[in-house]
């Protein structure tokens, strides 16, 4: 019994530090056709967070979306 959870102590520990390390590559996103109504700093971080989105970078995209209502608070589509 206690080597069975030293076993599953031991696999969750290195599951968790594996997710830890991963990270997502924002290089070679291509490329997004989202047209907005927000100025146009607030359109190119809406673009980068649908990129990053689609490329599964969620935080990242949170991140620039957050970019873009502060570029222009208006832009309902960043909220």
């Amino acid at each position: 019994m206690r080597l069975a959870l030293l076993i599953l102590c031991a696999a969750l520990a290195g599951a968790q530090e594996d997710h830890s390390q991963h990270q997502h590559a924002v290089a070679g996103l291509g490329t997004v056709d989202f047209p907005t109504s927000c100025n146009a700093a607030a359109q190119k971080s809406i673009l980068r967070g649908a990129a990053l989105l689609h490329s599964f970078g969620y935080e990242e995209a949170r991140l620039a979306f957050g970019d873009a209502a502060k570029e222009d608070p208006a832009c309902a589509i960043a909220w």
